[in-house]
Parts: structure tokens; C-alpha cells; sequence
């Protein structure tokens, strides 16, 4: 992430800044989708463990990557293969767990929550 933000700070010419951009877009899916992905395994592993007061905070944290997956739609036809997919949320393969856990736990509303990630 240093390296990407660092590059696009640094780089006068037009046609690598574009390919830079193209890179981070990239590159924030997959921060993106691991985050979801780890937020999501969290908050079922508490829930497995009848534990709602983690579970939703750990849905919580969820929540910010699945809208984060939701709107990246311009590069999931790049990433993915196919626009087929529609956003990143849906390319997760994992949409109907998130509105189990979304209808379990509830909807918060966006930007009020501390977000945590896995990897920076």
C-alpha cells in the first residue's frame, strides 16, 4: 500500500500515473475482499459460538468492506473475468451469507464505525 501510494504521489508522467491508478484499484479490491472476508469468518465464528455482542461488532466491520465491495463495479470485469459478477460484493460469492448476518445483526449506518483492518 506504501509503495502504490508512494508511486502515485511521485509520478509526473501521465501514462504511469493511469497505469498506477489501474494498480491501486486492483489493489484496493483485494485489501477489500480479504477484509470482508476476515470480518465475515469472525463474526460466523462468534455467532457459532452464541456470542451476538462480537458477533455484531465483528458484523460491524464486515459491513464497511461489503460497501466498500459493492461499490467497485468499474474493475470487477478485470479482476474477475466477467461483468457478469456486477459489483464486488457479488463477486465475493458470498452476498446471501452477509444479508444473513446484515438481517441477523442489523444495519449500521455508514461512516459512524471505526474501521479495522487486516492488513495496511
Amino acid at each position: 500500500r506504501h509503495a502504490i501510494n508512494k508511486a502515485l504521489n511521485s509520478s509526473e508522467s501521465t501514462i504511469y500515473s493511469t497505469r498506477i491508478q489501474e494498480a491501486e484499484k486492483r489493489f484496493a479490491y483485494g485489501e477489500a475482499m480479504i477484509n470482508f472476508y476476515y470480518w465475515l469468518i469472525q463474526t460466523h465464528q462468534a455467532d457459532n459460538q452464541n456470542n451476538t455482542t462480537l458477533a455484531r461488532e465483528n458484523f460491524q466491520q464486515t459491513q464497511i468492506y461489503a460497501e466498500k465491495l459493492a461499490a467497485m463495479n468499474d474493475i470487477i470485469g478485470v479482476v474477475v473475468g466477467t461483468l457478469s459478477a456486477g459489483d464486488g460484493l457479488t463477486a465475493t460469492f458470498n452476498k446471501d451469507s452477509y444479508e444473513y448476518f446484515k438481517q441477523r445483526y442489523g444495519q449500521f449506518k455508514s461512516g459512524n464505525q471505526d474501521q479495522h483492518q487486516i492488513i495496511r
